[in-house]
């Protein structure tokens, strides 16, 4: 069973092992992962530095949420 595929993203697999995708840019942390059962994918965005959410978006798929996710990191090292 493959927890990655070749780009490094967490596989179907990985999320139902309870794993998550995470990237840190300059202390905003964006997030991806899914509760177990069907419950929707959750895309999350935080600022440690000022201690408060950016968002908290939900998709019923994976697709939708690695889009937005992959988005929000691109804008996070875009801003830098």
């Amino acid at each position: 069973m493959r927890l990655k595929d070749d780009k490094g993203r967490l596989t179907l697999q990985g999320f139902a092992c309870g794993c998550i995708e995470q990237v840190e840019h300059a202390g905003i942390r964006t997030t991806l992962w899914r509760e177990h059962g069907s419950a929707p994918w959750h895309v999350r965005q935080h600022d440690h530095n000022k201690n408060e959410r950016i968002f908290w978006e939900c998709y019923e798929h994976l697709s939708m949420a690695r889009r937005r996710f992959a988005r929000a990191e691109q804008e996070q090292i875009n801003s830098n």
